[in-house]
């Protein structure tokens, strides 16, 4: 994440996030059909990822920052709840075969971006759907640009498909 101008020069934080650290929890629609979110960061169906760095865009709740994933068995549906109104949201479904986000019908891979403010039906379809969900409130620091010159440097498995190199240019 990008830091504003203030903590430009902070000193450097690092911390290791065990996978068994991580929170991950079970949900269960209506149906009785299971869901397993987990939660990177930000709070989500009363899971707390981890402590971000101090002096990072996250570490302010009010920027409602919130990285999660969601795998949903067939025919599972889960309710993503309201965030801040001023957030971004992005679903990426990038595995399985038919989502249903709201009232649309989609494919996947596919990414949405859903209205922050508004509880968010989701259902999947034939198949098991994996999500990825970034949602934030923008930070409105323009600092750098990248160039289209993308190198993939190793392959990863999901829901990071690949680690990018780019060059980075100032913007004016």
């Amino acid at each position: 994440l990008n830091l504003p101008a203030a903590k430009k020069r902070v000193a450097p934080h690092f911390a290791m996030h065990w996978g068994h650290t991580v929170p991950k929890t079970t949900l269960f629609d209506e149906l009785g059909n299971t869901s397993t979110l987990t939660v990177y960061a930000g709070a989500l169906f009363e899971q707390i990822g981890a402590e971000p760095p101090p002096n990072s865009w996250a570490a302010e709740a009010s920027n409602a920052v919130q990285i999660a994933t969601l795998e949903m068995n067939p025919g599972a549906s889960v309710r993503l709840p309201p965030t801040a109104p001023r957030a971004h949201r992005t679903l990426y479904v990038y595995a399985g075969s038919d989502v249903q986000i709201g009232e649309r019908a989609l494919s996947c891979p596919v990414a949405v971006e859903v209205l922050p403010d508004a509880e968010i039906p989701i259902l999947a379809g034939r198949g098991s759907v994996k999500l990825l969900m970034l949602s934030g409130v923008p930070i409105q620091w323009s600092l750098v640009s990248c160039t289209m010159k993308w190198s993939p440097v190793w392959e990863v498995k999901p829901p990071i498909f690949f680690l990018f190199w780019a060059e980075m240019e100032r913007v004016s």
